[in-house]
């Protein structure tokens, strides 16, 4: 036996043939009744099928003999929760139609959009989870930043792309699949699990694979149930739009570092890394927080991003101080708070009216065993393992400008804009390298401003990459 062999023999087997002929299925167009309490459409003949980010829906003429008027202002009861009934299926528009159009002249038909729809869903059930989110067109893809693993399918062999990790007790994997002409990020959970837990795990990695990528992928998302982990038995399907996938810049580039460094092999984040991100996000609200702003904020003005990388690093300092009280306060916990004491008491020898504001004085004693907000944020790279140099720190200087709504410029008027674009790429790759670093990673951050500067043929500002 060949070595491709006996890796094609390890690599784990993953079935993917029932899933895609159960979406073909869900999204094609078909006929229904519609099931609601509402008189203008109850047992009303509706097709549906799947459009761009939704299921789009046209009715047949709305019931005649009884008054319409005074269904207007509700949409006709469109827009609330109604069930859709044929011979074969009952599905769900959870939250009803997502919009509505009402062609009067056609004798009162209906057409729109439903981006929440569930066929046969459990969401009180413990159960297996797999979710498919489509990639948007110029998505990058986790499996090109993160080690992966081959697989097998029921249509072959893939040389990558599998990720298997554990997440606090779940057991779980990210891979990517294209089914033509949609390539989709598959995201399974292999132990049981409910329908709320499975949410907050597809979130988390959702929003460190935006960090890690620079591309959030979250356009929509089908989530099916299945009786067994093999995903070969499903039993319900929940299809949601969700917000629009945002493209930015990512926090490594391990093939354009191979490229660089002529190495023979690309060194990608260890998967362990992924496991790390993903458990602390469920752990640690901060560093999700931390990891929204870091992906949500790509498409905002570029003062508005430079603010939210800004309070990101804010809560990065607060979760790696707050880690390491013990080492980083001035004085031991017992020994501090025996000074405080001993403080206030010759603090209250003093008579009130000789303070213009006593309970500042004793908000400065109480703080006396903290470090300085300023010191912190040096403090905090220091205590993960990053050596900041002296123009990084200087970034971090300007924090508080952006913070509180101040271009950091004399001009703001005649604003160097690629001043800006260069300060908020050095604060995203800060942010990105305490993140990384705090959960375990050591390698190389892209700079990606330098990135903007060798694609345009501009003067070099900085080397391309940054180790940590």
């Amino acid at each position: 036996m060949s070595k491709i062999d006996d890796i094609k023999t390890a690599a784990p087997r993953v079935f993917l043939q029932p899933t895609f002929d159960y979406l073909t299925a869900f999204g094609k167009k078909r006929n229904f009744k519609i099931v609601s309490s509402m008189p203008p459409i109850s047992d009303l003949d509706c097709s549906i099928e799947k459009g761009e980010r939704c299921f789009t829906y046209r009715t047949e003429m709305m019931a005649r003999g009884i008054s319409l008027v005074e269904y207007q202002a509700r949409h006709y009861g469109l827009m609330d929760r109604f069930e859709l009934l044929n011979q074969h299926e009952r599905l769900i528009a959870v939250s009803g139609a997502s919009s509505s159009s009402v062609a009067i002249g056609r004798g009162m038909t209906a057409s729109g959009e439903i981006t929440h729809l569930e066929k046969d869903f459990a969401p009180d059930k413990q159960c297996y989870f797999r979710a498919l989110i489509p990639f948007a067109k110029f998505s990058h893809k986790l499996m090109d930043y993160v080690a992966s693993s081959p697989f097998n399918t029921e249509g072959g062999f893939r040389g990558g792309g599998y990720m298997q990790i554990a997440v606090n007790d779940k057991d779980i994997a990210v891979f990517d699949y294209c089914s033509d002409p949609v390539h989709y990020m598959i995201f399974d959970c292999y132990s049981l699990t409910t329908y709320p837990e499975f949410e907050l795990l597809l979130g988390a990695v959702c929003y460190v694979s935006g960090l890690i990528s620079g591309s959030l992928v979250r356009d929509e998302v089908y989530i099916f149930q299945s009786k067994d982990k093999a995903f070969q038995h499903l039993t319900g399907i929940q299809f949601r739009q969700v917000e629009e996938s945002l493209d930015a810049v990512p926090a490594i580039a391990p093939r354009i570092a191979r490229e660089v460094s002529k190495a023979a092999v690309t060194t990608y984040m260890d998967k362990s890394i992924l496991a790390a991100l993903v458990s602390g996000c469920l752990q640690d609200e901060r560093l999700l927080r931390a990891i929204k702003l870091m992906t949500e904020s790509t498409r905002a003005p570029m003062q508005i991003r430079a603010a939210s990388f800004s309070v990101a690093l804010e809560t990065m300092k607060n979760i790696i101080i707050s880690a390491n009280e013990e080492k980083v306060s001035p004085m031991e916990k017992a020994f501090g708070r025996k000074v405080i004491k001993e403080l206030k008491i010759v603090l209250n020898t003093f008579p009130a009216e000789t303070f213009k504001n006593k309970a500042m004085v004793v908000k400065k004693i109480d703080n006396l065993n903290q470090v300085g907000n300023t010191e912190a944020f040096q403090l905090c790279f220091e205590l993960v393992g990053i050596k900041l140099q002296q123009s990084e720190l200087d970034c971090i200087r300007l924090r508080n400008d952006f913070l509180h709504g101040r271009i950091p410029f004399e001009d703001e008027v005649a604003l160097d804009h690629l001043l800006l674009q260069r300060i908020t790429l050095q604060l995203h790759q800060l942010v990105c390298g305490l993140i990384l670093k705090y959960k375990g990673f050591s390698g190389q951050l892209i700079n990606n401003m330098t990135y903007i500067e060798l694609q345009n043929g501009w003067a070099v500002t900085g080397p391309l990459f940054r180790a940590i």
